[in-house]
This record gives structure tokens, sequence and C-alpha cells, in this order.
């Protein structure tokens, strides 16, 4: 029986992907040498092909999991929540310490993150021991990344960004052209509220985060499981609408905002916020038995001046 594809990060001029046995694999869309080709894939695909090869360099038992490409660089996140990062570091976008004048500009082979751990300082007695943080979740657009972190010890979350933040949407309050140190996205990280349910306080998780090269998007959960809707907020660039403001501004937005909800069809006009339905039995066809349906839930992405939703199946 072969190996199946997991999943595929396709923005950049090579997309990538991984399968059951955590291997990485790539292939060339086109051999356009004004991107940055992500490493030492260069050498080894000069030429468009649609043949997966494996990325040389990368060691199966580091066990891929999750994997986002921007523009010019690819993360790769492990089932242990490390994160490794190569291609294009000119803007910072791979939490690397940037430096022009050295090589640290573009990481040619898969290296691991480490600027994204909070490190624990044992006192001289004690030995050091492993990060007390783990990356459950990444995302990258554009020359940006995002690290959801889980603190191993609180269980509280916090999500970081780093690279370019001209648009403000890295949310650290400042507009900078790079930024190689991975700064906290303060009004996404470590979200409570009170479970009635529960009859306590509880995380609010992140369910779904996409990033383009101006603008980001991420939805929230209200309670701790997967038959809630989901809020949708937005924040950066705003130039063709892409935010769409639910309180009708054109301008752009430092801060998530809430996302002004949409109508399917002609029922009538949107009001209120966007929620996005949570995973469900979705009709997709007419088949020999019946209607034809599978498991699937809403989704938002964030591409190039666009903003899209869209079911996905489990």
């Amino acid at each position: 029986m072969g190996s199946w594809i997991g999943r595929e990060a396709k923005e950049s001029a090579q997309p990538f992907s991984y399968n059951c046995e955590k291997n990485c694999f790539h292939w060339r869309r086109r051999t356009d040498r004004s991107n940055y080709i992500q490493g030492e894939l260069l050498a080894v695909s000069d030429t468009q092909s649609p043949v997966l090869r494996k990325i040389p360099s990368w060691n199966p038992v580091w066990h891929a999991e999750e994997i986002a490409s921007g523009k010019r660089h690819t993360l790769i996140r492990t089932s242990e929540g490390r994160v490794f990062g190569f291609g294009a570091n000119v803007l910072g976008q791979l939490g690397i310490d940037l430096d022009i004048s050295a090589s640290l500009a573009h990481i040619p082979k898969p290296t691991e993150i480490k600027s994204i751990h909070i490190q624990y300082k044992p006192t001289p007695k004690e030995p050091p021991p492993a990060e007390r943080t783990a990356c459950k979740k990444i995302a990258a657009g554009g020359d940006t990344s995002f690290f959801l972190m889980d603190d191993l010890d609180s269980g509280e979350t916090q999500l970081l960004s780093c690279g370019t933040g001209l648009y403000s949407q890295l949310d650290n309050g400042a507009y900078v052209h790079a930024q190689s140190r991975p700064v906290d996205v303060r009004h996404m990280s470590n979200l409570k509220m009170y479970d009635e349910r529960a009859q306590k306080v509880v995380p609010i998780p992140i369910h779904n985060l996409s990033v383009s090269g101006s603008h980001c998007a991420a939805s929230l959960g209200t309670v701790a499981d997967d038959r809630s809707a989901r809020e949708v907020f937005a924040w950066g660039h705003n130039g063709f609408g892409q935010l769409r403001r639910v309180d009708g501004k054109k301008g752009g937005s430092n801060v998530p905002v809430n996302v002004k909800g949409i109508v399917y069809g002609e029922s009538g006009v949107a009001a209120g916020r966007l929620e996005l339905a949570p995973m469900s039995k979705v009709t997709v066809g007419k088949g020999w038995f019946g209607d034809v349906k599978v498991q699937a839930e809403q989704r938002v992405v964030c591409g190039d001046d666009v903003t899209l939703v869209y079911w996905k199946a489990i």
C-alpha cells in the first residue's frame, strides 16, 4: 500500500508536501529565478517538474506534521512541536537573527527556529531542561510567519509573528520593514473566557489562521468543542476591502477587527459579524442511493488582496 500525501503548501514557486511516513517532498511549478528558490532545492530541481522529490537534508525522524510556505520561505512543524525553516530570511521571516552581511540572509537547509521557544533558566545545580513550550500551529504568507505556541507548564497559548510588518500584519503596534525576532501578537495571545457550562475560565482556541503578504485572518472558538460557530477576525491592509470590516471603515487595521457577515445567494442583506460553520455533514451531490455527504467545516483563507471562505472536507 502506497504512502498518502498528508498536507501541502503551495504559495511559493516550489510546492511542498509530506506523507504518512513524515518525509518531506517538493516539486517545481515554474522556473522563475526572480523568486528565492528555497535553498538547496535549486541544485536538485532546476527545471519545472511534476515529479515529487525528497528534500535532501530533511531527517524523517523529525516527523513532519504541518507545512506552511510563503513567497520565498518554508516552515515545517514536527509532531514534537519543533519548527524548521529554510529559504529567504532577508526580512526575518524565518525568525532567525538577521545579518545582511552574512549567510543568514538565506538559509539553504532546514534549520530549527529556536527563537520561538521560551527557555527555562535553571539554577547552577540544575541540568538544562528541554524547551517549556511547543508549537501547535504554523502559518506563512508573503514574507511573514506566525507560530502558535503552547506553554507546557501553564497550558496558555501565545501567538508569535516575524517577518515584514509594513501593513501592521504582525500586530505588534509597529509598521516595521523587517522583524527577525518573533514578537507577541498581543491581541491574539492567551485569550480566555468564562465557560458557563464548565463553570470556569477556559482558553479561547485559534482554530484557523491564514496569512497573505499584507493581511491576516483567524477564526476563534467560543467553546471548547467542534460543534459551535467560530468568529472571524482580520487585520492588516484593506486597500481592496479584503478585511470586510464590520464597522464599515475602508482603511486598514493594526489590530484584529470583526469581519462583516456574508450572504449566500440572494437571501438578504449581510448583517452582523462573520461566523464560520462548525464541523458537520455537508451534501456535495447526488448518488445512486441518495445524497452524498461528507464531513466538512468552513475555513477562512487569505490571498493576495482577497479573503475567501470555503468548505474543507475533514
